[in-house]
């Protein structure tokens, strides 16, 4: 059975109506993830959703809105805005939520934290980097998103653990599960201390383990977590 964690900073976060959303919506990504990984898994390849990168990414974030299967809720990605004022041309906005009748707009980042023997960073080093960038994600709907685009500005940040089978010198899936879970309490502890932070994660049940293992690289991707931050 894959994990559950959602966790939303309160009363921080923001309002009432966003802080029920956003714990409804990533219980609901959660969901997405799972659905996903249990129609592949009979296939001939296997599949996970959560490695295939920001856009896919982002996408569930979207999905999960419209699987709440309510006609107050909807969600669109990748659409074009004017710039801020003093900024030129058009940008791209990631993600759109209209949520009875309130609007929010985010923009996303993916990490792939590394896991090796040799030279290991660690995890406090991994978790800094992960909300190093989240908080460019922060930066990017500062600079790119107009006032008018939602009346919440969300920064997301997905966080995927990449973990090599020859460099860990195993291809035991409680390894990898158990090297995961001391990532992920890291960065759940750490995602805690803020006061203005949700934070998500789903890790993979063993069944799930060949499809989070890329044969052509022999890395595997034991989960993925999602940090999101309220910047307006």
């Amino acid at each position: 059975m894959s994990t559950q964690v959602v966790h939303v900073a309160e009363p921080g976060f923001g309002p009432s109506w966003l802080t029920d959303f956003v714990r409804q919506w990533l219980e609901s990504w959660h969901d997405a993830l799972r659905i996903y990984a249990r129609a592949n898994r009979r296939a001939e390849d296997p599949d996970i959703a959560h490695w295939w990168g920001e856009r896919t990414s982002v996408g569930l974030l979207a999905s999960a809105a419209w699987r709440l299967g309510r006609e107050d809720t909807v969600a669109l990605t990748e659409y074009d805005v004017d710039r801020r004022e003093g900024g030129e041309g058009q940008a791209r906005c990631d993600l759109w939520i209209v949520r009875e009748g309130h609007t929010v707009s985010a923009e996303a980042k993916q990490v792939w934290p590394a896991f090796s023997m040799n030279g290991d960073t660690g995890d406090s080093a991994r978790v800094k980097e992960c909300l190093a960038w989240l908080k460019e994600a922060r930066r990017d709907v500062r600079r790119i998103l107009p006032k008018d685009q939602g009346e919440t500005g969300l920064a997301v940040c997905f966080v995927t653990p990449e973990m090599s089978r020859t460099a860990l010198k195993t291809a035991a899936f409680e390894v990898f599960s158990e090297r995961a879970t001391l990532f992920w309490h890291a960065l759940e502890e750490e995602c805690r201390r803020l006061n203005n932070v949700a934070f998500a994660r789903y890790e993979c049940a063993e069944d799930e383990y060949e499809a989070a293992m890329d044969k052509e690289t022999d890395h595997v991707y034991p989960g993925v977590a999602v940090i999101v931050t309220r910047t307006w």
